[in-house]
C-alpha cells in the first residue's frame, strides 16, 4: 500500500515551523559527523559539540529564518570571516599571500566583516537585568 505523502500547508510559516525538527536532527548530524571526521574527535566528544553548537545556534537564531548560501558563495564567506579572525592590525601581507589576494581586497574584506560585527553588536538586545527578591 502505498504511503501517501504528507499535506503541505500553504502558509510557508507554518511549514518551516512544522519542519524544525527534522531540520534540527539534520544539523546535529552533520555536525557530529563533520566533527570526527574532520576534527579528529570521538564519538560522545563530537555529539557533545554538536549539541552544544544547535543550543548556541537556537539562541541566537531561534525563531528566524535563515539563509545560508552554498558552494563558491559560502566558501567565500567562510574565507572572509577567516582573514577577519586572523588579522593582526599588520599582517596584511601575510594574508596577501594565504590567500592569494590583492592587499585592497583584503582591506575591502576587513572593512566588511568589520561593518557586519558592527551592525550585530548593535542589533544585539540589551539584556535585562533580573529584579532582586
Amino acid at each position: 500500500m502505498p504511503v501517501e505523502p504528507k499535506a503541505q500547508s500553504k502558509d510557508p510559516d507554518l511549514s518551516a515551523h512544522c519542519q524544525w525538527p527534522q531540520r534540527m536532527v539534520e544539523m546535529y548530524d552533520v555536525l557530529a559527523d563533520a566533527f570526527q571526521r574532520l576534527g579528529g574527535l570521538g564519538k560522545p566528544q563530537a555529539l557533545d559539540l554538536a549539541r552544544i553548537g544547535i543550543a548556541e545556534l537556537g539562541h541566537y537564531f531561534g525563531g528566524r529564518a535563515v539563509y545560508l548560501p552554498r558552494g563558491k558563495a559560502l566558501q567565500r564567506a567562510l574565507r572572509d570571516t577567516r582573514i577577519h579572525a586572523e588579522f593582526t592590525g599588520r599582517n596584511h601581507h601575510e594574508l596577501v599571500d594565504r590567500y592569494d589576494l590583492s592587499v585592497p581586497t583584503i582591506y575591502k574584506i576587513l572593512e566588511r566583516q568589520a561593518e557586519l560585527r558592527r551592525q550585530r553588536r548593535e542589533a544585539a538586545p540589551i539584556p535585562m537585568e533580573t529584579p532582586t527578591p
